[in-house]
């Protein structure tokens, strides 16, 4: 929550389980983050909704040089 109490945000790591067209079991994961602003009226809207799914067994791939 923003120091005002107008904006605000989640975030998190979702999971998806779903199908394919012959049946298979398919997993979805990834991450999340919504900015939320508090209308004039008192009610909170969505300002920005984003997400991306993880790379499967992404290794190193996506590591930044000096993080582990």
């Amino acid at each position: 929550m923003g120091p005002s109490g107008d904006m605000g945000y989640t975030w998190g790591h979702y999971e998806g389980k779903s199908k394919d067209a012959n049946g298979n079991p398919v997993l979805t994961a990834g991450r999340y983050m919504t900015i939320w602003r508090k209308g004039s009226d008192g009610s909170w809207k969505v300002v920005l909704d984003a997400g991306a799914n993880d790379v499967p067994e992404g290794g190193d791939c996506c590591k930044l040089p000096g993080t582990n």
